[in-house]
């Protein structure tokens, strides 16, 4: 009952701040020659970026904000995070981030940045707690999404892949070959599908799940399960997964023969490749020492399934 009234109070206490308080828009439209080759670098602080990848010779940017706070003081924070358009070389940078200030009092903030730009270039997204979104063909080059608290989408094709995330998830769905895909979130999960090469992934608490692999991958989580298959697999690829309490299950191509080890503390395994059970089924050896992919597995109290694809 107090905890109702106290909530009660709070919302009233919130109307006539709301009431007080002034909204402003900006809306920025800028087109830049596109530069074959190298860089569109995008820094943001709260705003969702999002890239679309179309045939042209242009990198054209939307920028779109929203301030809500004192009347006295919105016009100051939109200002603050006016974009900046820079040629710097090979890179094309694209900046709407506040300098170093002291927001007091109630603010809101909303924003997007949007671009249409043409293959052929790297592209390096930054924001603070907006989303990242790529889509299209950058087969030939580097792609990379840095967000502290936003998810991250990416659908198309890269040469090499890397997403960062601190509470975020990661989607990437990517057509064709990609010789490096990598990811990291603190509590996101990280679905992907494709032919990556190298694969790797990190969370804290988040799930990882991954199909469609055609070579080496490392997966490590803290808490979240891991889901790995491969439609292919070089000979002698090396295949890791360590885990504090969740699960591993790998899917391998029909007719590997893998080596390695499973190690659990108290979960239980199963294999359909021969394998011989050490310290009381808690450590596996598998037989085929010189298999065509090297395992190392292990958890501390997940299960583990080494299986093969029918």
């Amino acid at each position: 009952m107090k905890a109702r009234a106290l909530l009660l109070i709070c919302m009233f206490a919130a109307l006539p701040l709301a009431a007080a308080a002034d909204t402003l828009s900006s809306h920025f439209d800028k087109s830049l020659p596109a530069k074959p080759g190298g860089t569109l670098k995008v820094e943001a602080s709260f705003q969702d970026v999002t890239v679309t990848i179309t045939p042209g010779s242009q990198v054209h940017v939307v920028v779109d904000l929203k301030m809500t706070t004192w009347p006295a003081e919105a016009k100051k924070y939109l200002a603050a995070y006016e974009p900046v358009f820079k040629d710097e070389g090979e890179t094309i940078l694209v900046r709407s981030r506040a300098g170093l200030h002291f927001m007091v009092g109630f603010v809101s903030s909303e924003g997007k940045i949007d671009i249409t730009m043409p293959p052929g270039m790297n592209i390096e997204l930054e924001t603070g707690s907006g989303d990242c979104t790529v889509k299209g063909d950058a087969s030939s080059r580097r792609v990379s999404c840095e967000t502290g608290s936003g998810d991250v989408f990416f659908d198309g094709a890269a040469r090499e892949l890397k997403c960062d995330t601190g509470s975020g998830k990661v989607v990437a769905a990517v057509s064709g070959p990609i010789e490096r895909a990598s990811f990291d979130t603190g509590s996101g999960d990280v679905t992907f599908s494709g032919h990556a090469a190298l694969f790797s992934a990190q969370t804290g608490s988040g799930d990882v799940s991954a199909k469609d692999l055609v070579g080496e991958a490392g997966f490590g989580t803290g808490s979240g399960d891991v889901t790995a298959s491969w439609s292919s697999l070089a000979e002698g690829s090396k295949l890791s997964a360590d885990t504090g309490s969740g699960s591993v299950e790998f899917t391998l191509p029909a007719g590997v023969a893998p080596g390695g080890v499973l190690d659990t503390n108290s979960g239980d395994v199963r294999c359909d490749f021969p394998a011989a059970a050490e310290k009381r089924g808690t450590h596996w050896v598998l037989a085929a020492a010189n298999g065509s992919a090297d395992l190392k597995v292990g958890t501390g109290s997940g299960d583990i399934r080494i299986v093969s694809a029918r």
